[in-house]
Parts: structure tokens; sequence; C-alpha cells
């Protein structure tokens, strides 16, 4: 395993030990901007549903391990926000949001029932990467890996 391709090689182990699988509900959106996604992330037979943030549009690449990762970074962003309205900010998302505060307020659990299946909740790919489409993120976008 060379060092480029650590993290995929990693990622890629989560998705087949945990038996994941991550679909689009285009039908459904929190936001006006159509950035944060409507996800159904399925771990082990069990479903939870998600509004993912894609900021930059990566599950049109439809890449099962970019989409994991996009999903994990989702969830760390979660868990070092410091509060709804950050949360929201980050988003482009209006805080009166009725939906957006219910989910947030949901979210928590969730994110325990998650953490609880897969272990500590690690993207692994730095933000970078993303925000430069350089590494690991290139490779995955242009599907090299």
């Amino acid at each position: 395993m060379d060092n480029t391709s650590k993290n995929i090689d990693i990622l890629k182990k989560i998705l087949t030990n945990f038996n994941i699988k991550i679909s689009l509900n285009n039908a459904i959106y929190i936001d006006e901007y159509k950035n944060v996604k409507a996800v159904e992330f399925v771990i082990q037979n069990q479903t939870f549903n998600l509004f993912i943030d894609d900021e930059f549009d990566d599950f049109v690449y439809k890449n099962p391990i970019l989409d994991l990762c996009v999903v994990l970074r989702d969830l760390e962003d979660y868990r070092f926000s410091d509060d709804y309205l950050v949360w929201c900010a980050k988003r482009h998302i209006e805080p009166k949001n009725d939906i957006a505060r219910q989910y947030y307020m949901d979210l928590s659990q969730t994110y325990n029932e998650i953490e609880k299946l897969l272990g500590e909740i690690n993207s692994h790919i730095p933000s970078m990467d993303f925000e430069f489409d350089m590494g690991e993120v290139k490779l995955l976008r242009e599907s090299v890996i």
C-alpha cells in the first residue's frame, strides 16, 4: 500500500467491513441552494436518514469511497460545531428553518448510534484535499482508485 492511497484503503475497508450503502434522495432538500443533500446511509442493514453538506458536489462522481468520506466529514463537522447557529452558518442554512432545527436536535442521537456501529468517526482524508482538489480526493474524483 503506497502512502498516496493509504486513507483510501482504510475507507474501502470500512465500506466492505460494515456493508455500507449510500444513496441520495434528490426529492428532499433542507435548503434553497440544494448543497445539503438528503442521504440514506445504511450500515449493516441499519438505515440513517441524513442531510449531508456536499459543498464540492462530490456525490456527482458516484464513487462509494468518496461518498463515504463526504458523509463522515459532515458527521465530523457536526461533532466540532459549537452550536446550531455555527452548524447552520457553515451550510448557509437559515437558522429559522424548522426542518434543519429538528434534524440538528436529532443528530446527537444519530451520531452516537453511527459511532457505536463504526467506532470513532473519522473521514481519514484532510479537508485541504477537498478544498484544493488534490491528493486522495483528486484520485477519487478522477476515479483513478
